[in-house]
């Protein structure tokens, strides 16, 4: 017998309730957890006895993407075997899986500890509307996380109660989209993650986060359909707010940026658009800038940025991201206007020294950008001193490396890699551009076409002139590497790789 089969139960146990966790798992983990378990309890009649006796471990996976596609007599199956343990629940809410789970919400909400669904089916309206959803005016005596991604408003249950009978003892983490809830509520004191989307006005979300000093997340995406003025604006401290999302109007979420006081260090998320045919006037933009100062400020004194994207799209769209690919980061998504614009805040960051350890600058410019605009942002990667890997497109590439501004190659005297988006004009932007920076002295090794399509590496037999310079590229499934002098270009062309 193999020595897994010997395992302690106390042993075997922790590996079971390891491996049924489903809100660690990944969404579409393949087995899921709940079929991971049914499987060990078909190993052996030792672990079909230790599992079933577990009924905690069958409460923990209730997967209603797993057992949408089951039939009902396993669904009621998967509840028996629960016993009285406590439910997590998770999964989209599809017209499949919709009966079987507000039967489950509507038998078994006193015992439900986590949920986080989202809803993909038409869940009825009026009493219908009320009768699915009506748990959730109820208390709930163990819940700890709720999350609903729901497209109706469901308000409407709520207009004559209160959300949890406005007691929820226990919970930790809320996030249900399209309902409303008294900002008031005493469960806020203790939540430690926020997510909202509309539900409440300006006014009351900011009424709302001044109960939730112990706040670390928070997530708001606002639509309103008349986004009401705010005159005073509270000031709201959370001392434990570690990261903070933010998506919608500017006059949505401007207010949000200027009461909010989070942690030092938190990570700072944006999308802020603006109205059709209404730019900001020439008094929001100083106030604007100014709020994403604040934020920038307070997350680059924490977090020295290893990596910088900066992006401007034709819609006049700023996309600036910091350390993009950590959980603490800093992303400003903001749309300009006509009269708006965030060269302050450029300004006023190029004057700061947070950015001498950048060493990977992902910078993209469209061709319509404001001209004054695009010289402000040279200017900021000016202050990048220690790139080492610049990506760009070669509209972008032969901008920075050719302008009115002396001295700009300077900023790219340490790179050695040049990652391409795209090949337009090699011959009159690439090569130029690659030969400024290798007569500059940068020790420029490697050019990686790897994002560009294998069909759109077409008239770069010009490469041949920079000998010794390393090429990469996608051909046929898998990255290759030639060494430019080689000959390598016309077998590229013609295929013979």
């Amino acid at each position: 017998m193999a020595p897994i089969y010997k395992l302690d139960h106390n042993v075997l146990w922790s590996i079971f309730n390891a491996i049924t966790d489903c809100f660690s798992l990944e969404p579409r983990s393949i087995p899921s957890a709940l079929t991971t378990l049914r499987h060990v309890s078909q190993v052996c009649s030792d672990w079909r006895n230790l599992s079933l006796r577990s009924s905690s471990l069958w409460g923990k996976v209730v997967d209603l993407a797993a057992l949408e596609v089951c039939k009902e007599k396993w669904r009621q199956e998967v509840i028996h075997r629960t016993g009285d343990s406590l439910l997590w629940i998770q999964g989209p809410v599809t017209r499949l899986s919709a009966p079987f789970f507000f039967s489950v919400l509507n038998e078994h909400w006193g015992r439900i500890e986590r949920i986080s669904v989202s809803v993909n089916t038409y869940t009825g309206r009026g009493v219908k509307l009320a009768q699915n959803w009506g748990p959730l005016l109820l208390r709930p005596p163990h819940l700890r996380q709720i999350c609903i991604s729901h497209p109706q408003n469901l308000s409407g249950i709520s207009e004559n109660s209160l959300l949890f009978a406005n007691n929820a003892p226990l919970l930790r983490i809320y996030g249900i989209s399209n309902l409303r809830f008294d900002p008031q509520s005493p469960w806020l004191v203790n939540l430690r993650s926020l997510s909202m989307k509309t539900g409440l006005s300006i006014l009351e979300t900011l009424e709302a986060l001044k109960s939730t000093r112990v706040l670390e997340h928070l997530d708001i995406t606002l639509f309103l359909d008349v986004p009401a003025s705010v005159s005073i604006v509270p000031k709201i401290d959370l001392p434990y707010l570690h990261t903070l999302k933010l998506q919608g109007l500017h006059e949505e979420c401007s207010p949000f940026v200027e009461s909010i006081t989070p942690a030092s260090g938190c990570s700072f998320e944006v999308w802020m658009r603006l109205k059709p045919y209404s730019p900001l006037t020439v008094t929001e933009v100083p106030a604007m800038n100014q709020g994403l100062a604040r934020f920038s400020h307070n997350y680059l004194r924490e977090h020295a940025p290893q990596q910088i994207s900066l992006k401007y799209f034709e819609s006049a769209i700023v996309r600036f991201d910091v350390n993009k690919a950590e959980s603490h980061h800093l992303r400003l998504l903001i749309e300009l206007g006509q009269v708006g614009s965030l060269a302050p805040l450029f300004r006023e960051l190029c004057q700061s020294s947070y950015f001498s350890s950048v060493h990977r600058l992902e910078i993209e410019l469209e061709e319509t950008i404001n001209p004054e605009f695009a010289m402000r942002l040279v200017k900021f990667v000016m202050r990048l001193p220690n790139i080492t890997v610049l990506s760009s497109n070669t509209a972008t590439l032969w901008f920075l490396l050719n302008n009115t501004i002396s001295g700009t190659v300077v900023s790219f005297l340490a790179v050695h890699t040049v990652i391409l988006k795209d090949l337009r004009s090699p011959r009159e932007a690439v090569l130029p551009a690659l030969k400024i920076l290798l007569e500059a002295g940068a020790p420029l090794s490697i050019l990686d076409l790897t994002e560009i399509p294998y069909n759109n590496l077409i008239g770069i037999d010009f490469l041949d002139e920079l000998k010794g310079l390393r090429v990469k590229w996608n051909g046929k499934g898998e990255v290759k590497e030639s060494v430019c002098g080689t000959g390598f270009p016309k077998t590229l062309l013609t295929g013979d790789i």
